[in-house]
């Protein structure tokens, strides 16, 4: 259907949801999705790029930059792990979960260009359809595979990413541009837009393994263009851009270079790069590890981690090395090493207690990123193993009974008693402490068989309101209101608590102070 591309009642508050299928199936044979409106421009081809020279020379490693000219305003409407209500596929977890929405304040529309050099994979101009959702048309016609008509530009950005350039306004795309263009950095790609799955102008942005082109198949010999042959072929996952965007106006309000929601200058520069220039080469990292040694016995919850990497060609440096702690199927980040230090070694520690490793065997690794702002290589001096073998730490916890009141929930009751639970900060910070009251008549005639019994009188009297249980991350104190009153008869012997967390638990402590008088 086509769409009038921009409408006035558009405020800036507007949510831009939508932009990918979110975790849309892929298509079936059963199920096929709709193929792409057909492009009648002068370069209707979306394919592939086709067999050429060599290039001359590969295009120089750049950080990311804004994808508008330099001095243009872009409002951040959806940033990478949004978790606000209109996150939609951006939120955690989403296949867009590292991807942007830039669009501006009023809806002005701006020419997007490219936020990286590289050359164009894939491109489609010639849609004009917008959707309500993944599968339907913004008048609310089922059309299955609808966000694939969204107007897009993937461009090949070399070592291993692409950057897709998503839902730009029909025909917007220079009509010079076709699949195997080079692109340089602030090169023209077309108009922002709402085709496919969006809800208002704007462009979806975001970096994703470069994926394979279709190629024709024996059912579809004729059919060259892959958006024909399988419709949506440029959307995957987003990757992280590793050290965010470079313009000063970003990184003067947000260090990472990952702007928050709000209103940017771009400041691309727009770099040219030769005609026959290629996308940028891999870069060649090298890492080894300087500690811990494989097969190291940790007898402390202290873990020290380094290593040592460097990157090349020489106009990159190593950003940031990221060390990562396995157990089973969790992985946890251990700490990242923000600079080297003597000797070009990355090092950092942490507390295997407070990250909440179990004893026993881990595995250890790093990731090394670099100042170009790609996803990180991983592990790229293998993983180590040691083994936890510490000390569990033991929680330790003081009772003390304070002075007898009346009980206020039922006043046939003669006396009740403030007991105030404390206890020591455990490493993870957190605990349960169990507590009772102890009579000879709960496990015997002394109070020596009541203490034996304490599990099963700590469990009796916590079903039915009358022990004290409490998980209190971070806290260390707990009071509570016992009765005074012991219905099995027999002595009181006194009060007892134990703390248990995932060490263990400890020893059961007898309370403090004023006890219950003879004759409850």
């Amino acid at each position: 259907m086509i769409v009038a591309r921009r409408a006035a009642v558009l405020a800036v508050a507007l949510v831009l949801a939508g932009c990918g299928p979110n975790n849309a199936p892929a298509p079936t044979a059963t199920a096929p999705l709709a193929t792409p409106a057909p492009d009648t421009s002068a370069s209707a081809s979306a394919g592939a790029a086709a067999p050429s020279a060599a290039p001359a020379a590969a295009q120089p490693v750049v950080q990311y930059y804004l994808p508008a000219a330099a001095g243009t305003a872009l409002a951040v409407t959806n940033t990478n792990l949004d978790t606000g209500p209109s996150a939609g596929d951006h939120a955690p977890g989403e296949q867009g979960q590292y991807a942007f929405d830039f669009g501006t304040d009023k809806n002005v529309p701006f020419t997007v260009v490219a936020a990286r050099p590289g050359r164009v994979l894939g491109l489609q101009r010639g849609s004009a359809t917008q959707c309500r959702d993944a599968n339907t048309d913004a008048d609310g016609t089922k059309d299955p595979g609808c966000w694939t008509k969204a107007n897009y530009v993937l461009v090949d950005q070399g070592r291993g990413t692409a950057g897709l350039y998503m839902h730009l306004a029909p025909n917007s795309i220079p009509a010079g541009l076709t699949a195997g263009s080079p692109v340089c950095l602030g090169t023209p790609l077309g108009t922002d837009g709402q085709t496919g799955w969006a809800t208002g102008p704007h462009v979806h942005f975001q970096v994703e393994a470069t994926p394979t082109v279709p190629a024709p198949t024996a059912a579809n010999p004729g059919v060259t263009d892959p958006n024909a042959i399988r419709p949506g072929w440029w959307w995957a996952d987003s990757q992280e851009v590793a050290q965010g965007f470079s313009d000063p106006d970003v990184l003067a309000r947000a260090p990472s270079g990952i702007p928050p929601r709000g209103s940017y200058t771009s400041g691309n520069p727009g770099i040219g790069c030769p005609g026959d220039s290629a996308p940028p080469a891999a870069p060649a990292i090298t890492a080894s590890w300087v500690a811990p040694k494989d097969g190291a016995r940790l007898a402390t919850s202290s873990l020290a981690l380094s290593a040592k990497a460097a990157v090349t060609p020489s106009t990159l440096s190593v950003a940031r090395v990221a060390f990562s702690v396995k157990w089973g199927s969790t992985t946890k980040l251990a700490c990242p090493a923000a600079s080297a230090g003597p000797g070009g070694v990355w090092s950092c520690k942490v507390d295997l207690w407070k990250l909440g490793a179990p004893l026993g065997k881990l595995t250890v690794s790093f990731d090394v990123a670099d100042s170009a702002g790609d996803p990180p290589a991983k592990a790229p001096a293998g993983t180590r193993a040691v083994t936890f073998a510490a000390a569990p730490p033991t929680p330790k916890v003081t009772v003390t009974t304070g002075q007898r009141v009346g009980c206020p929930f039922d006043p046939t009751i003669r006396a009740c008693t403030w007991v105030t639970l404390q206890w020591s900060a455990l490493p993870d910070r957190t605990a349960t402490v169990q507590a009772s009251e102890v009579w000879t008549g709960e496990g015997g005639g002394t109070c020596a068989n009541g203490l034996a019994d304490l599990p099963r009188a700590i469990d009796w009297g916590i079903a039915h309101g009358e022990s004290a249980a409490a998980s209190r991350p971070g806290a260390t104190t707990m009071r509570y209101l016992t009765v005074g009153i012991n219905t099995g008869g027999g002595a009181f012997c006194g009060w007892y608590a134990r703390s248990v967390n995932r060490f263990g638990s400890s020893k059961f402590v007898r309370a403090a102070g004023p006890e219950y008088p003879s004759g409850f």
